[in-house]
């Protein structure tokens, strides 16, 4: 199943977040989110008076929004450190004139340039079969925005290059949703271990039925989770 069909099964699984997921016109506003959080976690609570009730919104701004753009960066990001990801990005945009290329700028470009910026060879190559959709007209914005979550992380794993935790990211990240658990990420893994009292890292199966009370506010859970140990992907 590709983009352009936004629909039929999943690929490589799906990403943890429920049917309920709703389209990006339904969310709630934030305070009541915060709220409901802080009533369900004392934990959440003091993080959210630690940090201030804008952490959702200001990691939201910080983001591309055309999805092409959001896509590309979280390419950029897997398998890689928070730090080194920014490095790769500003180096791939500086190769581009200290800009974001187009599709078609990435298309003709030489993948040695992609490479010099700090991209693998399998990365140059999903972030030219990224562009090349991009370039048909698949990645269309008001295409995911008019569908739920699961449907959206459907369509994003049957691009190369593109698996759960990508899908996921852009959910949160992009599309604004509010009840997505990245629970395999590793960040979110250890600031939970470390907030929560675990003795050792815990599990992406600990962690999911930890979230079970952040429910349906997964999101930003995760986001003051990952704020609390300075790495937002």
């Amino acid at each position: 199943m590709g983009v352009a069909a936004l629909g039929g099964s999943e690929r490589r699984g799906r990403a943890s977040a429920p049917a309920r997921g709703g389209v990006a016109a339904r969310r709630p506003g934030i305070a009541p989110a915060l709220a409901a959080l802080a009533r369900a976690d004392a934990t959440l609570a003091e993080l959210i008076d630690r940090y201030g009730k804008r952490v959702w919104q200001q990691r939201i701004a910080e983001r591309p929004r055309e999805p092409f753009a959001a896509l590309l960066r979280a390419i950029v990001g897997q398998q890689v450190s928070v730090a080194a990801a920014r490095t790769i990005f500003g180096r791939l945009e500086a190769s581009f004139g200290n800009s974001l290329p187009t599709p078609v700028q990435l298309l003709e470009a030489d993948p040695g340039l992609l490479r010099s910026a700090g991209l693998s060879a399998s990365k140059v190559r999903y972030a030219r079969e990224l562009a090349l959709r991009a370039r048909q007209g698949m990645l269309d914005r008001a295409r995911f925005e008019g569908a739920d979550d699961q449907t959206v992380a459907a369509a994003l794993e049957a691009v190369p290059g593109i698996g759960r935790w990508t899908a996921q990211m852009f959910l949160i990240f992009h599309l604004g949703r509010l009840d997505v658990l990245p629970c395999e990420d590793l960040g979110l893994r250890r600031s939970v271990g470390l907030h929560y009292g675990y003795p050792e890292t815990p599990s992406a199966a600990a962690v999911r039925e930890l979230g079970k009370r952040w429910m349906p506010y997964r999101s930003i859970a995760t986001v003051y989770l990952w704020r609390a140990v300075a790495t937002t992907p």
